[in-house]
């Protein structure tokens, strides 16, 4: 789902956005295959219970709780209160 073109504008003209991919950031290759946690959600991954699993197989959990502590720490750093996800 895109933002709409005078919607982003308004953006663009009013807030500073920071652009940030925390699977890159935490050292996954694009393209790469789509990935999904395994029998369970967002917390029980980072318990430790479930995985992150790419379509090919591929456990990619280390580097999904990796991006997601790189972008808690960004948005920290720089007093973010919002997020969006493309």
């Amino acid at each position: 789902m895109s933002i709409p073109e005078p919607d982003l504008n308004w953006l663009r003209s009013n807030l500073e956005l920071v652009v940030f991919c925390p699977e890159v950031s935490a050292g996954l290759p694009t393209p790469r295959a789509p990935a999904e946690i395994i029998a369970g959600k967002g917390v029980d991954v980072l318990k430790g219970f479930s995985k992150v699993v790419g379509n090919d197989g591929i456990d990619v959990t280390t580097q999904f709780v990796a991006g997601a502590k790189n972008a808690l720490e960004l948005c920290l750093r720089l007093q973010i209160c919002s997020a969006r996800r493309e």
